[in-house]
């Protein structure tokens, strides 16, 4: 139910935006999602490649991520030309950093030329400073992070029961939902 909470999330910042769902990670027999391939994101990017003019796309949410072992970036080139591609006909590609607090984030959001969102937790009042907004504990960070937004949000399950949900992935689907209700987004990457 990942991909539906998530376009929740998007839908909730910008309930004018259409979306196109394409499935990255499939199910286990259990019920259970499996783990996603760098070539399954390849394969959904450079379909969104060749009809993004034809559909009007804004953004790609690609709220899924792979920990960077030793927290070097293991850039699949494949990968980085089609993000590279989409940048170029004013397509942003977002993607979460990880909750496991890591001080590095997961691929493929540290791909240079992808946006890469962690989350914020509820703000509190801290006296003498008013309303503080703190990053969320779990959230994975490192030079590569370029935005954060609120990480909990309430968001709709596939079969329509509503759930709260936390952490970057929320955070990623809210700046892509933020993203496409611009009437002329850009971003320096």
């Amino acid at each position: 139910s990942h991909g539906s909470e998530m376009a929740s999330v998007v839908i909730a910042r910008n309930p004018n935006v259409k979306i196109v769902m394409i499935r990255i990670i499939g199910m286990s027999t259990g019920g259970f999602a499996n783990t996603f391939t760098p070539k399954a994101v390849e394969l959904a990017l450079a379909w969104v490649n060749e009809n993004a003019v034809r559909l009007n796309v804004t953004a790609v949410l690609a709220a899924v991520g792979r920990e960077n072992k030793g927290g070097v970036c293991q850039i699949e080139k494949p990968l980085q030309d089609l993000v590279i591609s989409l940048n170029g006909k004013g397509v942003q590609v977002v993607s979460s950093t990880g909750n496991m607090a890591r001080n590095y984030i997961d691929y493929p959001a540290c791909i240079p030329e992808v946006v890469a969102v962690g989350a914020t937790d509820k703000p509190y009042k801290l006296k003498g400073w008013g309303m503080i907004q703190p990053v969320k504990h779990a959230s994975n960070y490192g030079v590569e992070l370029d935005f954060v937004m609120p990480g909990w949000f309430t968001s709709t399950t596939l079969d329509g029961t509503q759930k709260v949900t936390t952490g970057t992935s929320n955070s990623a689907a809210a700046f892509a939902g933020l993203w496409s209700s611009l009437d002329n987004p850009s971003i320096a990457t």
